[in-house]
């Protein structure tokens, strides 16, 4: 595999001690004396660019190198090798120099790259140039290098045919003599390098006749002083040059900044830094672009000027397309006539130009500070500016540093627009200039207007003059010094100015004007105006308008020091809607002039199209007067509402204070029904959505009112809050209960406050004008009186649970303590006062139900409702219940069993009369039995207590008990044969030593039962013989009987 040479680039050495001839360039060794073919440095660059080859590197030892290749050049360097200075380099260690060459060292055609660093470039005496890259030369640089002055050029660079740039960086290039110190024709860079120009007659030079060539300078620093001429000085160039973030310090300077001058291309001089104390005389701008077309950009740099003797303008742009200048800040000294910005045409129709948010401070007494057009007819220069824009600059005038000062002697104009169309000037801040804004023309009409401007402190404020058609838009005019002139002066001698509009300004000037000054001025008689929704306010002297025939001709004003005189004067109808108030600026002593909350100007304007304000904020509903645009502070459900004040909620949400704030706030949000609001881009108007008026905020009682233009508008969600946790409310629309009210916790208007004591409803009518209301609604629990006997018979085997409530109400019922309403038995008679619902197969026992009422406000009451049905006791064979009353048996052994699921584990104590003779273990289900022995003779009480496994006593029965055993006699029995007849009535008698408790006849084979004694035979009964048997029982169960045959006919 082989390589070029390049692949196998060489290192050579330089040194003073070293040999052209005899050395082999390859080490930095002296030659020794004797000898060829050494390893030792070479004697010269010429030798060793002429024995190089590109890609090789050749080290230079510190010395002075005197070359002398060729008439033209000291030295010539063609080929791409890299050249390094050894050791430290320093300004002089490394010198390069010739003798009586042209050039000092002259870089050549488009071999490889090319570097050189840490080298002393010192012409010698009447050498012309010192460094100069001729045309064919690309993809050279210097780095770190010293440029001395020559006679002509320390720097030259020819327009190099390639793309690729030359560069010198992080050098320092000195003049001392009157030389154009920096040439550049063509690709170029220069970046980060120290330039003194003390001394040079044109700093830098630049110039390219290809319009594709680039030419930065860049990063540098640059000292121009000793009467130089200019910094920069660009003729004839046609590519791009951009001249960046430099740090440039004049000390003396006869003409210029920069000048570009006769060809096309681009401009741009950004983000660079000048402080000047030179006194340029001798042109009428320190930075002057004009004749040839360029694309010029002018901004973000920050130039400083002291000592200038007004050069005319700081910035001067003539005959240019599209030119911009922005985001500069340009400061002056000088009192003389002087102006920070000029643009104009001679005839060229320059597109938009446009001034935009530069930050200008002057001293000066006359001129203007910015100039767009000219202040006198320009002939075919006129109207060539259409549609420039003037934006958002700050300017400080003479009366800003200096208020005390004759404003007589002040004439300077902050902004001009002269003999232009259509241009906009918007969102300027002009303080303690002559003129605030001068809008001047040839009575041409225009589209243009005068927009969210501040005019502070100075002698006049808005100018219109003889232009057509100018709108003058939400501007302020405030005066905190006496104001010598007017603040709108329309029209002058032979200027005549037609159909100007002045809408949404304040004219505020809170020292007054002089006496025979005012507010508003039309001069001649064929000026006029259409003036409306403003504020005027002269705290002082002076009048609100005036007309006059001639600003010569005093005698023929008509002034008017009224203001409701001034809305009707000469049928004119102004500022109808105008208003005469003090606009109550947010802090005008510190020139803070947005509005406050309570300011008469806020919707008190007209829409005039424009949808921001000075500050860029939006329009909020109907446009406020001024400047500034009020913007709502608050957002609805964020913040509270002030009760005196109410609010004004517009679409977005935010809201303002209506009137007056009393800082006593209501929790009350109202929003559309999702939640949300709309979303408006940054040039959308909010429109006003909804107005709250007329708080009334009590504990009880919190009423308002809510009113709408917006007639589609509907389905609007309120919170209200500052209410009792988990209580009802009544929310009542106009004075009836639930109109058009709905909500998840709300019923016919009755709405329950959450945890947090708020509800939350919406209201679905539309809107004009309502009044809302919320009221504490019904609280109070119903009252709950139970009608259930709490006692039950033996044999109860149903019971009828009954309830009544002081209020309509729905009961539920449940055997678990702890089953909510929901989860309850609904009552089978229920919904207004009196609740019932039967039980079905119950047992003898303790019964506890949980009762739930609830009323039409969900308010709860509970009720435990218990009874008892007495436990069953039976004999051995089972017959008998307890009773209340006397239990007769024929046994001598009872038996009593019970079931309670509460008595699980417990323990029943059975007691003969007071003595305890029994005790009994319930089970695991609460079921228990035992038997109880007694005398034949036995008439007493039997008690049994039932206690749960903890020992509490749950239920308790007692009952009388008699043993008897001795059967009842029957007598009187019919005969054997007798006949009776079927309806007929058998009869018997029957005796016991208690009493008969019952009988049973059998007859005919069927069973019957009786309590009397007598029998009526069945009309259907068997005829003919057949078996009787009467059976009498008595309580105790003890039984006798008769039998025998009948006839049954």
């Amino acid at each position: 595999m082989g390589f070029g040479k390049e692949a196998n680039a060489a290192t050579y050495y330089i040194s003073t001690s070293g040999d052209d001839i005899n050395c082999t360039g390859l080490s930095n060794a002296a030659y020794p004396g004797s000898g060829t073919g050494q390893v030792c440095a070479w004697r010269t660059h010429v030798h060793a660019e002429t024995t190089a080859s590109n890609g090789d590197t050749i080290h230079t030892a510190p010395g002075v190198y005197v070359e002398n290749k060729n008439t033209t050049a000291a030295l010539q360097i063609s080929k791409g090798i890299t050249w390094i200075a050894d050791g430290s380099p320093a300004y002089g260690t490394h010198i390069i120099k010739g003798n009586a060459n042209i050039y000092n060292i002259e870089l050549m055609n488009s071999n490889g790259a090319m570097s050189m660093t840490g080298y002393t470039f010192s012409p010698a005496a009447g050498q012309l140039y010192n460094v100069v890259f001729d045309g064919n030369a690309t993809n050279k640089s210097l780095t770190g290098c010293w440029l001395d002055s020559a006679s002509t050029s320390l720097l030259y660079a020819n327009g190099n045919a390639g793309s690729t740039t030359n560069s010198v960086n992080n050098s320092v290039i000195n003049a001392t003599s009157n030389l154009t110190e920096i040439t550049l024709l063509g690709n170029f860079s220069l970046t980060n390098n120290n330039i003194n120009g003390v001394g040079a007659s044109n700093i830098i030079h630049l110039g390219s006749a290809n319009a594709d060539y680039v030419q930065n300078i860049t990063g540098n620093t640059i000292v121009a002083g000793n009467n130089a001429h200019y910094v920069f000085n660009l003729v004839a160039g046609n590519g791009a040059m951009n001249i960046l973030n430099n740090s440039i310090t004049v000390t003396g300077l006869t003409e210029g900044l920069l000048l570009a001058t006769g060809a096309t291309g681009a401009i741009s001089f950004n983000s660079n830094t000048v402080v000047s104390s030179a006194d340029e005389t001798n042109i009428s701008a320190s930075i002057y672009i004009t004749t040839g077309i360029y694309n010029v950009t002018v901004q973000d740099n920050n130039l400083s000027f002291t000592n200038l003797a007004t050069p005319g303008s700081i910035v001067f742009i003539k005959d240019q397309l599209n030119p911009l200048v922005q985001r500069n800040t340009i400061t002056t000294d000088s009192t003389g006539t002087l102006t920070h910005i000029t643009m104009y045409s001679s005839g060229t129709n320059m597109g938009v130009a446009q001034v935009l948010n530069n930050i200008l401070s002057t001293h000066s007494l006359s001129g203007y500070v910015i100039r767009l057009g000219t202040d006198s007819d320009g002939g075919s220069g006129n109207n060539k500016l259409d549609g420039s824009i003037i934006r958002g600059n700050t300017i400080y005038g003479p009366l800003f540093y200096n208020s005390s000062l004759d404003q007589n002697t002040v004439p300077i104009h902050g902004i001009l627009f002269g003999y232009s169309i259509n241009g906009i000037v918007e969102k300027n801040l002009v303080y303690g200039a002559g003129y605030g804004v001068v809008y001047k023309g040839n009575s041409t009409n225009t589209s243009g207007g005068v927009f969210n401007n501040q005019i502070i402190n100075c002698r006049w404020g808005i100018h219109p003059k003889g232009i057509n058609a100018l709108k003058i838009y939400d501007n302020i005019i405030y005066s905190s010094i006496p104001m010598l002139a007017q603040p709108i002066l329309i029209g002058a001698v032979t200027y005549i100015t037609l159909n100007v509009e002045l809408k949404n300004n304040i004219i505020d000037i809170a020292s007054g004007l002089t006496s025979v000054n005012n507010a508003i001025v039309l001069v001649d008689s064929g000026s006029s105006l259409i003036s409306d929704n403003n504020l005027l306010y002269l705290s002082g002297i002076g009048n609100y308008g005036r007309h006059s025939i001639s600003i010569d001709t005093p005698v023929n004003y008509l002034t008017w020091s009224d203001f409701l005189e001034w809305g009707t004067q000469l049928n004119d109808g102004h500022d109808i809607q105008s208003v005469n108030a003090n606009p109550l600026f947010t802090n005008p002593g510190s020139n803070d002039l947005a509005l406050q909350y309570n300011s008469p100007a806020i919707d008190s304007g007209t829409s005039v199209g424009l949808t921001s304000d000075y500050a860029g904020n939006p329009i909020y509903g109907t446009p406020d007067i001024g400047a500034y645009e009020y913007q709502p502070p608050h957002t609805i459900g964020t913040d509270k509402i002030d009760i005196g004040a109410g609010a004004r909620i517009y679409g977005d949400g935010k809201f303002r204070d209506k009137e007056t704030i009393n800082s006593n706030l209501a929790d009350l949000s109202v929003t559309p029904e999702s939640g949300n609001f709309n979303s408006y881009a940054a040039d959308e108007v909010r429109p006003e959505w909804l107005n709250i008026t007329d708080i009334t905020w009590e504990d009880n009682t919190k009423e308002w009112k809510e009113s709408s233009d917006n007639s589609s508008l509907t389905n609007t969600l309120h919170t209200i809050g500052d209410l009792t946790p988990n209580n009802y409310y009544n929310v009542s629309v106009d004075d009836t209960l639930g109109q058009n009210i709905t909500g998840t916790n709300c019923t016919a208007g009755i709405c329950k406050a959450n945890s947090e004591g708020k509800i939350a409803f919406t209201y679905t009518g539309t809107y004009s004008e309502h009044t809302f209301q919320v009221e504490a609604g019904d609280n109070a629990n119903p009252t709950l009186t139970n009608n259930t006997s709490n006692k039950f018979s033996t044999d109860t085997t149903s019971v009828t649970l009954s309830l009544t409530t002081d209020e309509n109400s729905t009961c539920k019922y449940s055997s678990d303590q702890n089953s909510t309403f929901d989860n309850g038995t609904v009552f089978t008679t229920t919904g207004e006062t009196s609740h019932t619902s039967q039980l079905t197969d119950l047992t003898s026992g303790n019964y506890t139900y949980y009762a739930i009422c609830r009323d039409i406000n969900s308010n709860e009451s509970t009720y435990t409702l218990t009874f008892e049905t007495s436990p069953i006791i039976k004999t051995s064979e089972g017959k008998e219940k307890m009773k209340n009353s006397t239990i007769y048996s024929d046994k001598k052994e009872i038996k009593l069993q019970g079931e309670d699921e509460r008595l699980k584990d417990g323990t029943i104590k059975i007691y003969k009369n007071s003595k305890l003779i029994k005790t009994i273990q319930a089970d695991s289900n609460g079921k228990w039995n035992g038997k109880v022995k007694l005398s034949s003779d036995f008439s007493g009480y039997l008690k049994v207590k039932q206690y749960d496994q903890y020992g509490t006593l749950l239920n308790e029965k007692k009952t009388k008990v008699k043993i008897d055993n001795e059967k009842p006699g029957i007598t009187n029995f019919p005969n054997r044969l007798t006949s009776f007849t079927r309806g007929n009535t058998i009869s018997w008698q029957a005796t016991d030593n208690q009493k008969i408790d019952k009988y049973k006849i059998y007859l005919g084979g069927k069973i019957y039962k009786t309590k009397i004694n007598s029998f009526t035979i069945p009309a259907k009964a068997e005829t003919g013989m057949q078996y009787l048997r009467i059976r009498a029982y008595d309580k105790a169960g003890n039984s006798s009987y008769k039998e025998t045959f009948v006839l049954i006919k």
